[in-house]
């Protein structure tokens, strides 16, 4: 037993081994501490200075006018009748002339977005990376019955797929 100790004394490779361990174990710890959880105890303080916040506010872009166009109900493509989907979106444009013209082309834009969205299948619809270039080809369709850009952006206000 005497000499079990006396192997132990030599060998302090062992013991260094173990405590280096437990040293990057509670560094680990630490910074898991730092980094992920006490961001989320305060939300209100996210690292950035107060300066660059106040900026991000000031930039913020007015919205625009919106135009709805509400009620676009589809049968998906290859659903065979068994599912459909109820859009509503709405129109981000710039000034009251725009949203004149939108309204006065209301219809050709209303039978071409339930033309598009009958050739979507199920799946297309479900996919959100699917979903925002959707929203990019149907602001096109608009701007392109227009004969100029007028649609800034486009939001579903409501997604109904049954």
């Amino acid at each position: 037993m005497a000499e079990e100790k006396v192997q132990e004394a030599k060998n302090p490779t062992k013991w260094g081994l173990i405590i280096a361990l437990f040293g990057v174990q509670i560094l680990v710890a630490v910074a898991l501490v730092y980094f992920l959880i006490l961001p989320r105890l305060s939300p209100a303080s996210s690292g950035e200075p107060e300066a660059q916040k106040k900026e991000q506010k000031v930039d913020k872009k007015e919205p625009g006018i919106l135009v709805t166009i509400d009620n676009l109900t589809i049968n998906p493509k290859g659903s065979f009748g068994r599912r459909y989907a109820v859009f509503e979106v709405a129109l981000e444009v710039p000034d009251e002339k725009a949203k004149a013209e939108i309204e006065k082309f209301k219809p050709k834009i209303v039978d071409a977005y339930l033309l598009y969205l009958r050739s979507k299948t199920v799946e297309d619809l479900t996919i959100k990376l699917d979903i925002d270039l959707m929203k990019q080809e149907m602001v096109e369709k608009v701007n392109m019955i227009l004969g100029q850009p007028l649609v800034q952006n486009l939001y579903f206000t409501r997604f109904v797929l049954e």
